[in-house]
């Protein structure tokens, strides 16, 4: 499994700082998979409603969740404030895993 992970938008937010990070869900450590892969399915992201345009202003961050596994490619849209509790855990987890690997 394969996740793309990207913010936009929000106060302090700078497009060219804000590069979309791939995480290869197999290469993490198998706790942080086995994590990954629970919050991705709790949240149901393949069940969730496609991307679409989310309505708010310059200032709301939004977060692009794309998932690719077993030949499944779905991206989804959310914005600030995740109101579902199993969306703010998985944002939550993939905001620290791709800080840890900023350079």
């Amino acid at each position: 499994m394969r996740i793309t992970f990207e913010v936009s938008g929000g106060i302090g937010y700078f497009p060219n700082r804000a590069a979309p990070h791939t995480i290869d869900v197999d290469q993490l450590i198998p706790i942080e998979r086995d994590a990954v892969l629970r919050l991705v399915r709790v949240a149901g992201v393949f069940e969730h409603p496609p991307a679409a345009a989310v309505p708010g202003s310059a200032d709301q961050r939004v977060y692009r969740i794309t998932v690719a596994d077993e030949g499944r490619k779905h991206t989804i849209d959310v914005a600030d404030p995740v109101t579902e509790p199993s969306l703010r855990d998985l944002i939550a987890t993939l905001r620290s895993l791709t800080a840890r690997r900023r350079p």
